[in-house]
């Protein structure tokens, strides 16, 4: 799993990374405006208060790591100053 992990963000990384996926969001904006999609147009509309912007999964690492190894190994409490 931890393998599987790594390599799924160097690929990420070596697709292009956060530009890739802002470009991917740039296309699809223009194709929901474009009106000649109104599936994908419902699909992707956003509820009030939803973030505007895309996450940048290249500074999840951690935060994934540590719930892939949560699950692999069981919950142990996290010890004050570690």
């Amino acid at each position: 799993m931890l393998n599987g992990l790594t390599a799924t963000s160097v690929l990420f990384e070596l697709a292009g990374g956060s530009d890739l996926q802002a470009r991917n969001v740039a296309y699809l904006q223009y194709a929901i405006a474009s009106g000649e999609h109104p599936r994908l147009a419902a699909l992707l509309s956003q509820p009030a208060g939803a973030p505007a912007e895309p996450t940048d999964p290249a500074g999840s690492y951690r935060d994934i790591l540590a719930r892939v190894l949560t699950g692999v190994l069981g919950h142990h409490p996290q010890e004050p100053g570690a």
